[in-house]
This record gives structure tokens, C-alpha cells and sequence, in this order.
């Protein structure tokens, strides 16, 4: 695990922020991101951006199209900011703090599982070291609900395709954990997040894992021999 791999712990792609520090805005830091490892400073930064593949189903680089995508003018268009915005990555700069608007969300939740038609989910990488499943867990079975199906694995193809695994509880309220996903799950595993995504928004059953079946032991008859 890198020491900066906080968010996904097989995440082997590179940071852009940590090797290609802002050069708008008048910023004039030689660093901007999560720690550096020692002789970073002399990789070629035109070679990561060739970088394909990441130990996970999604691309590296991911994080530079998407700068490149929200430069474009008709993007800014659609989301309602002037033209020569800059946009750029805040976490973990200067200054970055998470305040708390609520100490409690437990009595909302409660709340809303009980008293209200809301359907709610859940749902947590479970290779995200920092917010992890098992606290995920932890928090969903606090809340206090019935659980109507226990813990078990779920699937993409009704067979083998592990998505990850699923705790029921009362009145639709749903804990599911994505395997092999770091903390941003759509990034990581698109295809396993379009899946649970999509069954959970027509109310329908996540597959199950299914067993396959061991070969027969039984010879094969021979239709061209009698009996």
C-alpha cells in the first residue's frame, strides 16, 4: 500500500495533484497534494500521462480528464459558472477542514427508516482504509432495525461475478459494500456500481451467489451401444 493510498488500498495509479502542482492562480507552491515519496521529483511527468490501467476496472488519468472535461466551455455552460473559472482539486490544500453541520445523524435516520415511505441505501468500498466497511457496518446495524436478510454475498450475472455483499434490514433499508472498490465506488467499479445501482433503483433483488455445479461423476451413456 503507498503511504498516500489512504482512500483505496490497491490503488496504484498516480495522484494528479501530487505531480503536477497548480500553475493558476497565481499559486506558487512547489507542493499541493498528499505526501510525496522520495525521488518523485525526478519522473518525467509527459510519461503519466500515458498511464492506462489501474489494479481495478478503471482507468488512471481518470482524475486529469475530468479537469480537462469541466474546462470546457459548454460544460461551464451547463453548470452555471463564468466561463474563465478555474477549477481545480481543494483536498488537502491550505486550509481544508471538515466542519460537522450535525454531531448525530442516528434520530434521522430512525426517523426516516421508521416513519417515512424513503427507501435508503448504504453503500462502502471495501478496500477504502480511511472510511472503512466494517465502520460502515458497524454504524448501519447501531441504528437499531430488524435485519430481514442476513449478510451475504451478491453478484452481477447470478453466478460468480462478485459485487461484494448485502445486509437487509426493515422498511427498505439496505447496507451493501462494493468488493474490490476504493472510496470513490463509480470511479473505481463502474460496472458493479451501474449494477447495484440500477437493481436498487427498481426494487430489485441483488443476485445471489451461486455455487457452480461439480462435474458428473457418471459416465456418459453411449446412444450408438444397446443396453
Amino acid at each position: 500500500m503507498g503511504g498516500y493510498y489512504e482512500y483505496s488500498l490497491y490503488d496504484d495509479c498516480w495522484y494528479n495533484n501530487d505531480v503536477e502542482p497548480p500553475t493558476f492562480m497565481n499559486q506558487s507552491k512547489s507542493y499541493w497534494g498528499p505526501p510525496k515519496f522520495p525521488g518523485m521529483e525526478n519522473i518525467n511527468t509527459s510519461l503519466l500521462k500515458n498511464l492506462q490501467g489501474g489494479l481495478n476496472d478503471y482507468p488512471c488519468g481518470g482524475v486529469a480528464a475530468t479537469f480537462k472535461w469541466l474546462d470546457n466551455e459548454l460544460v461551464k455552460d451547463a453548470i452555471n459558472v463564468p466561463r474563465d473559472a478555474k477549477i481545480f482539486s481543494g483536498d488537502n490544500g491550505d486550509g481544508f477542514t471538515y466542519n460537522m453541520t450535525e454531531k448525530n445523524l442516528l434520530p434521522f435516520y430512525q426517523e426516516l427508516v421508521m416513519n417515512t415511505s424513503v427507501r435508503v441505501l448504504v453503500y462502502n468500498g471495501d478496500t477504502d482504509p480511511c472510511l472503512d466497511s466494517l465502520s460502515g457496518q458497524n454504524w448501519t446495524e447501531s441504528l437499531g432495525f430488524k435485519e430481514t436478510a442476513e449478510w451475504r454475498p451478491w453478484t452481477t450475472d447470478g453466478k460468480q461475478y462478485m459485487g461484494g455483499y448485502v445486509t437487509r434490514y426493515e422498511n427498505d433499508f439496505d447496507f451493501l459494500t462494493i468488493r474490490g472498490s476504493g472510496h470513490m465506488v463509480p470511479e473505481y467499479k463502474p460496472k458493479v456500481t451501474l449494477e447495484f445501482l440500477e437493481k436498487w433503483l427498481k426494487g430489485e433483488e441483488w443476485l445471489p451467489y451461486v455455487a457452480p455445479t461439480p462435474p458428473s461423476t457418471q459416465k456418459p451413456k453411449n446412444p450408438d451401444l444397446s443396453e
